[in-house]
Parts: C-alpha cells; structure tokens; sequence
C-alpha cells in the first residue's frame, strides 16, 4: 500500500535514495538534492551544488555521495577533485566505501559513461601527496588514486558495498546488463554476472544482492558468487530508478 507521495515541483525525478531511520532523499533534473522527511513527506532542506542533472545518490551510513552529469560527484558537505586522469563527461554512480574496506589509497569510487571506475583517496590520508607536489587541485580533498578502465562496456549506473567470500567487496552495475563483482582492497574482479536487461540499480543487505534496471527488471544474487537465486515480480513497467533493501528481503522498495 502507498504510504505517502512525495512532490518534485513538476521537475523529473532522476534518482532516489533512503536511510532506515532517516530521511528520503529526491533527487530533480535540474540538479537539486531535496531531503524529505520519509513518514512526512515534508522538505526538510534543499542540496544545490550541482549544476546538471543529478544521476545517482547513495548513503553511507549517514554521509551522502552524489553523481551528476556535471562531471562532479559530491561527498556532502565536500567535493570530489577534479585530477589527472579524472571523468571528462558525465559521472554515472558514486560510493564511499565502507569503514572497514577502506585504505590509505582509496575512500570512494565514482564511475562514469564510459565504463570507467576511479578510486579516490583523500589528502589527508598518509599516502596522499602534499598539496605542493599534487597537479591536481586540492582545496576539497580528494584526488584520483587509480583507475579502474573499461570496467563495464557501457556506462556504469550503480554500485554497492558488499561482504563477500574474500571480505570487503563491491559491486557495480551497468547498462551493458552486467553485474560484476570487485576485490575492495585489490581491485580485482572476482565474479560477474549477465542480467536479461541493461541495469541500473543495485542495492544490498548481509543475505542477498539485489539488481535492477529496465522494463522493470529485477533479480536477487548471492553476493558472494553473483549465482542469480530469484526473479523479482515487479509493478514497475518502466526504468528502475531507486532500489532500497531492508535487513530481510521483504523488504526490498523498488521505484
């Protein structure tokens, strides 16, 4: 049953996202970031640091991470460097990684529309360059500390953290249908896995891993092997555009 609607003035919603006791974020086309209060409906604050179109919001505990066409992504209230090599056009997805699955070298991912990951690393981390010798700018606090090329064929929608076989892990989806699932501290890929339409959404609990995409795709994976164990049957006909996953998978809210 439909719980409440929350109003975009008019403007298209790009992407949505949740904390479980926290508030819902709506994110508009016009690239403002509007926190609602999830039980209320009520705008609680309005984010305008970008400049486009929003592509991609996501929680780490209680820190917020966006993409944007822009270019930028945005770590709130700090923003993602700009370095050599760094995205030339649009940013698709954005991560901070888990406490526990980060390194002096990497802290967040950003993704873009030509399959490519970056790994970034803050400078005040103790492998960070000093601001004398970096090219790149430092006034935000973060630079590219590697890269991950061609990580998918087509442009990179959205990534999870995740508990795998191997530990800390994370997951990254795109439009070429892949799922795929990458070592945190090596960068490694250890598994894939091919979905029946191009995805767009990837959420994940301790149990499973949920994918989704277009025509309303859904699927549930191990997230350890990505071995697909169910098909979800979804009312959305249209793009999947935000997938929450609860403690148990009854829980999993698909937009």
């Amino acid at each position: 049953a439909e719980l409440s609607t929350i109003a975009s003035d008019g403007d298209r919603v790009t992407a949505v996202a949740s904390l479980a006791a926290g508030p819902t974020v709506l994110c508009t086309e016009r690239g403002r970031i509007k926190l609602y209060d999830a039980r209320a409906a009520d705008l609680k604050t309005t984010l305008t640091g970008h400049s486009n179109t929003v592509t991609k919001v996501r929680f780490s505990h209680t820190r917020l991470v966006s993409a944007s066409i822009d270019g930028t992504a945005k770590l709130w209230d700090h923003t993602l460097a700009a370095s050599s090599p760094a995205h030339t056009g649009a940013v698709t997805a954005a991560l901070a990684l888990r406490q526990e699955a980060q390194t002096d070298d990497a802290q967040l991912l950003t993704a873009d529309a030509t399959g490519d990951i970056l790994v970034w690393r803050s400078l005040s981390s103790p492998s960070a360059p000093s601001s004398s010798s970096s090219s790149s700018p430092s006034a935000h606090g973060f630079v590219v500390s590697a890269t991950i090329p061609a990580a998918h064929e087509a442009a990179v929608t959205d990534m999870a953290n995740v508990s795998a076989a191997m530990g800390a892990a994370f997951v990254s989806v795109g439009l070429d249908k892949r799922a795929v699932l990458w070592n945190a501290a090596t960068r490694a890929k250890t598994a894939w896995f091919m979905a029946d339409q191009p995805l767009t959404c990837v959420a994940a609990n301790k149990e499973a891993l949920v994918i989704a995409g277009w025509h309303g795709y859904a699927a549930v994976l191990n997230p350890k092997t990505l071995a697909r164990t169910t098909v979800l049957s979804s009312s959305c006909a249209s793009t999947v555009v935000g997938l929450q996953v609860g403690e148990r998978l009854q829980r999993a809210q698909i937009v």
